[in-house]
């Protein structure tokens, strides 16, 4: 449902103002990332109809035909209005299509302003979608110019491709805020890095705060989050914002937030759905001892949020942005001190005490919250591949299914067994070598205990000549008596290092066994050996290498 508009102000962007120089027409889409299938979204269109002697325009959308079109609001300096569209046909693109008139003797409209377009749509069992724009100038019935959905030049009007997911029971459920309650979490604990909160939030209609972190000392609002009336984020914090970017949110879907909050650089960044959308400075200073978070519901129907967790963050932010999809992961330099999800939560700290309204609520959640793919591995041995993965979603996961393909595309499978709810158990599989193909392809489906799937990324192995490591110089060289031999591996794989006497006597092995991906050193010490030279060797299944060393003493 599109949510109730009042005026909207724009301003004037300086890419309007170039694009008045060559065309006609500005147009940008802002849509959901996050869609649960069978759903209803919003896709927001901003546009601007530049002085023209057209008499009409003909706005086309495109859609497949599990797609509908439901509404079409038009919002333009003081006018809010419902716009009739019709089905229609435009070249011979299949699918449904939707077209809307804009007539420029309408006086109540200025068409040379910025304007939105509001559109709410229906799916129907579709995985995936593109939503495609055209755009005709009518003049005395006449096309005097036109716009497509297909690569043109400079008349060419970009897609919109959109991906639906099958909500998971990993979710559980949801915290509901109803209007005007709210949800408090003292922080009670210093900081060693930032401050770092994360959370899916969900909106059906409205607009306000929805976001605070606040001084519980002085109570003031150190930074709030709200929804505006034209549906975009924006920030309140009383100083200036270094960077700000438009991000549109659309009802009935999930957003992701990353709050990255350092009181001692005095600094905060704001990402949704991985885009940094805020990021200024702040002119206090204060321990993190003194603040806490809070989530309002200012606006006029209820919020939804799911998977809320509070880091001492020391890592990179991708490592945050990349997990967002799952209940649980690690942070090698980071502690996670509250976990809120479902109706439990944890913490580290037993003086942080939550705070909310008595009458919230606990409802099903349709969050993409997702169980994590299990970690693949392939390791190579003489005449065939030992293929590992671990199970990362225990109590969750019911079966595994390995399978294989010659070409990456194209899967079969080639073994399966039951999932056990065990961290530390590997499971294995033997594939012998097939070397009638250059490539082949690896990957585990875990399929899920409620049916969903969830597949690990394909490893590729080559099965031709090709190079497995890269076996370095040892140093010092000459050496006396100690010297170093490196060597990176390029796959994980079987592998004997040992160093041998100018008659090819084996004089010492230095590993006999399986090296992973990566850099790996070793030491020799030739402290009861002649000077001489002496030679270092790596063997494995796909190839060797030998290199000299001297010894000098």
């Amino acid at each position: 449902m599109i949510r109730k508009f009042t005026i909207l102000i724009l301003v004037l962007f300086s890419i309007c103002q170039v694009k008045a120089q060559k065309q006609p027409f500005f147009f940008k889409s802002y849509y959901p990332e996050y869609l649960p299938i069978n759903s209803q979204f919003d896709v927001s269109l901003k546009g601007r109809f530049f002085e023209n002697d057209a008499d009409e325009m003909h706005f086309y959308i495109l859609t497949e035909t599990q797609v509908e079109l439901n509404e079409a609001k038009f919002v333009n300096s003081e006018v809010v209005s419902n716009l009739v569209f019709e089905q229609s046909e435009y070249l011979d693109l299949r699918g449904s299509i939707y077209r809307i008139v804009f007539e420029n003797e309408n006086k109540q409209v200025d068409y040379n302003s910025l304007f939105q377009l509001y559109l709410t749509f229906n799916s129907f069992n579709i995985e995936n979608v593109q939503i495609k724009f055209a755009l005709d100038f009518i003049k005395d019935n006449e096309i005097i110019d036109s716009y497509f959905p297909f690569d043109n030049g400079d008349n060419f009007l970009p897609e919109i491709n959109l991906e639906f997911y099958s909500p998971q029971k990993i979710a559980q459920k949801s915290l509901k805020l109803n209007v005007g309650e709210e949800f408090k979490i003292p922080i009670n604990q210093e900081m060693e890095s930032q401050l770092m909160a994360e959370f899916w939030i969900k909106f059906n209609e409205g607009s306000g705060k929805f976001f605070s972190i606040i001084n519980e000392a002085s109570q003031d609002t150190v930074f709030s989050l709200l929804l505006n009336e034209f549906n975009f984020i924006s920030a309140k914090n009383g100083y200036e914002i270094r960077s700000q970017k438009d991000f549109f949110i659309g009802g009935n879907v999930w957003n992701h937030v990353n709050i990255f909050y350092d009181p001692r650089k005095l600094l905060t960044e704001i990402f949704v759905n991985d885009s940094l959308i805020f990021f200024f400075d702040h002119f206090d200073t204060f321990s993190s001892n003194d603040i806490e978070i809070a989530f309002f519901n200012d606006n006029s129907q209820a919020i939804f949020l799911d998977n809320i967790n509070l880091w001492d963050f020391n890592d990179n932010h991708e490592v945050a942005l990349a997990n967002k999809n799952f209940n649980h992961y690690t942070a090698e330099n980071s502690n996670l001190f509250f976990s809120f999800r479902c109706d439990q939560y944890m913490t580290s700290n037993e003086s942080m005490q939550i705070d909310y309204s008595s009458n919230v609520q606990f409802v099903k959640s349709d969050a993409p919250i997702f169980s994590k793919a299990p970690t693949i591995n392939v390791i190579l041995y003489d005449n065939f591949y030992s293929v590992e993965w671990h199970n990362n979603a225990l109590l969750t996961a019911d079966e595994f299914v390995l399978e294989k393909s010659i070409d990456g595309t194209n899967f079969v499978e080639i073994f399966n067994t039951q999932a056990e709810d065990n961290a530390d158990k590997t499971y294995y599989y033997s594939d012998p070598k097939d070397f009638n193909n250059e490539l082949v392809y690896y990957r585990v489906k875990q399929i899920n205990k409620d049916q969903s799937i969830v597949l690990s990324p394909s490893v590729k192995i080559g099965q031709g000549e090709l190079q497995i490591f890269v076996l370095g110089q040892n140093y010092p060289n000459p050496f006396n008596p100690e010297t170093t031999i490196s060597v990176e591996m390029l796959e994980t794989i079987e592998a004997e290092i040992a160093v041998f006497d100018l008659v090819g006597r084996e004089i010492e092995k230095l590993h006999d066994g399986i090296l992973t991906q990566g850099i790996h050193t070793f030491q020799f010490n030739a402290n009861d050996l002649p000077s001489g030279i002496y030679f270092y060797e790596i063997k494995t299944p796909v190839s060797s290498e030998v290199r000299k060393m001297i010894l000098a003493k």
